[in-house]
């Protein structure tokens, strides 16, 4: 009896023996990323479409810290001072009058009477306006922190849109001649906090023709005319004219 009772008690300890491999293993099992669980770190990001709509989502957010009034540029052309105690700080002083700026890169804050930050803009012109292949741009209000870096694919030393004439953003129907930028990688980071990314074939593949220019973005454009405007606009049509200062 005291045998037959050891035997099973044995058995019993070497089943365990093989299942607890198996008990150790599961909790260090990777989790499957799910619509649901993705974008919680930048190692696992959603999967990133043309239909995004954070960057709409951070002009539009913007439109909180517009200043209606004209406002005054110093001598140094760095600040822009409003007569209700508003001001606009720039990272490094502002061109001439008239000076071309489309290709101009932006680091740009919005400053409200109350001396508190309102809005903060970073932004590099986008390859197909710069000439370059890698873009960063970043909004910050209070709402949260927008952040989207694209990085195009090199096709030649003479840019993305070497074949191009004329304005390319402007033109871009399938039968302009213009030469479509080449896919690399987009990552966003939106006001939740969340993260997508795309990259290669399937990066401009959910856009209109499948034109990596119809992607969602950010962009702040400067333009004189003749006090001095910055927009900060997405490329699906949603713009917020921020302040003009002469």
């Amino acid at each position: 009896m005291t045998r037959a009772r050891f035997a099973l008690h044995g058995g019993l300890l070497a089943l365990a023996g093989l299942s607890l491999p198996g008990c150790l293993e599961s909790p260090f099992s990777p989790v499957p990323v799910t619509e649901q669980s993705c974008g919680a770190e930048e190692g696992q990001p959603c999967r990133l479409g043309c239909e995004l709509p954070c960057a709409d989502s951070a002009v539009d957010a913007a439109a909180a810290c517009m200043l209606a009034l004209e406002g005054s540029l110093d001598a140094a052309r760095t600040r822009c001072t409003f007569a209700d105690g508003s001001r606009v700080t720039f990272a490094w002083p502002l061109p001439p009058a008239q000076t071309d700026l489309a290709a101009r890169s932006w680091d740009v804050k919005i400053w409200g009477p109350d001396g508190k930050l309102c809005l903060g803009v970073r932004s590099q012109p986008l390859p197909w306006v710069g000439g370059g292949h890698e873009s960063v741009a970043e909004v910050t209000t209070s709402s949260g922190t927008y952040r989207q870096r694209l990085l195009l694919a090199a096709s030649g030393d003479a840019g993305p849109l070497a074949d191009a004439g004329g304005d390319a953003r402007a033109d871009s129907g399938a039968d302009s001649g213009a030469a479509l930028p080449r896919a690399g990688r987009l990552e966003v980071r939106c006001f939740s906090g969340k993260h997508y990314a795309a990259s290669g074939a399937e990066l401009c593949a959910s856009c209109a023709g499948g034109d990596c220019r119809n992607l969602p973005l950010v962009e702040a454009l400067g333009l004189w005319q003749p006090a001095l405007e910055l927009r900060l606009q997405s490329t699906s049509g949603h713009v917020t004219p921020l302040f003009t200062c002469r």
